[in-house]
């Protein structure tokens, strides 16, 4: 891939980048964990923006526990030393919602998304918050039978 270019002119790895860049979520850590940058699919799967998480450390994707838990400091000891660490790692929303379950993320497909009526297993499509609802709210929710 050394020294070619696109038919635009652009190195194709420059090329590579912008694209991964626009269609994957992103986030640049510094080897201590501090976020240096993400990019808008990041920030929009996380509801955060950049001017929340620049600067903080990682742990803000965590249940408070986890963070605290040993295997968390040793899983960025290994990345500062240059170790690859891959598989699936639950992390949370600014809202505190799951960002993505195992069962669940393997099946996404955003393409996928239209408007239903809510009675169609079509309307259950996107990541979603895990809260009970209050009784007001109740009150509003059409009756199911």
């Amino acid at each position: 891939m050394t020294n070619q270019t696109t038919p635009s002119g652009t190195s194709l790895s420059d090329a590579i980048v912008k694209a991964i860049e626009q269609t994957m979520p992103i986030i640049e850590f510094k080897p201590d964990g501090t976020i240096v940058r993400a990019n808008d699919l990041f920030l929009a799967a996380t509801g955060y923006t950049l001017k929340d998480i620049q600067g903080k450390h990682h742990r803000i994707f965590l249940k408070a526990d986890e963070a605290a838990k040993p295997a968390y400091r040793e899983f960025w000891s290994a990345l500062a030393a240059g170790t690859s660490k891959s598989g699936q790692f639950e992390r949370v929303t600014k809202g505190g919602s799951f960002l993505c379950a195992e069962n669940y993320c393997r099946n996404y497909r955003p393409s996928a998304r239209r408007g239903t009526d809510w009675d169609t297993s079509l309307s259950h499509l996107g990541f979603r918050c895990a809260k009970s609802p209050d009784a007001s709210a109740k009150a509003d929710a059409p009756n199911v039978k």
